[in-house]
């Protein structure tokens, strides 16, 4: 008995890969970092506000109170960000992952890119916004 998979099964594989219906149901990890300010909560909110329009993020929402910004990165990676007071510092928490339906194509071995660079972008321009 072979257990190599039928014409039909690998053509209807390919025919769905190709409409696009599976990338719902692709994983789609988060990408976590953090980094820490050396200025007060109101003004690291700023700088992240302020990064964040650097990368020309829509859909941003905010709570400046609560110190939490969610946006979407070029139509494909959500981006949340949650600035927490420390020591009259302030630590900035950065995490992304592809939107349902979103897919990077990349290597196996390469499946963060997407959010990992939008994170990384990310935290460079916070680091340098407002100098």
């Amino acid at each position: 008995m072979h257990t190599r998979p039928s014409r039909v099964v690998v053509s209807l594989g390919l025919a769905l890969l190709l409409a696009g219906c599976p990338s719902a149901l692709l994983p789609r990890p988060q990408v976590q970092q953090q980094v820490r300010l050396a200025v007060p909560p109101a003004q690291a909110y700023d700088r992240a506000m302020q990064a964040l329009a650097m990368m020309g993020a829509s859909a941003v929402r905010g709570d400046r109170e609560a110190g939490v910004l969610t946006s979407t990165v070029h139509d494909a990676v959500a981006l949340n960000v949650v600035v927490v007071p420390d020591n009259h510092q302030s630590r900035v928490e950065v995490t992304a992952q592809l939107l349902t339906g979103k897919v990077v194509v990349a290597r196996p071995d390469e499946l963060l890119y997407g959010p990992r660079e939008e994170v990384a972008t990310y935290i460079a321009l916070l680091q340098g916004a407002a100098r």
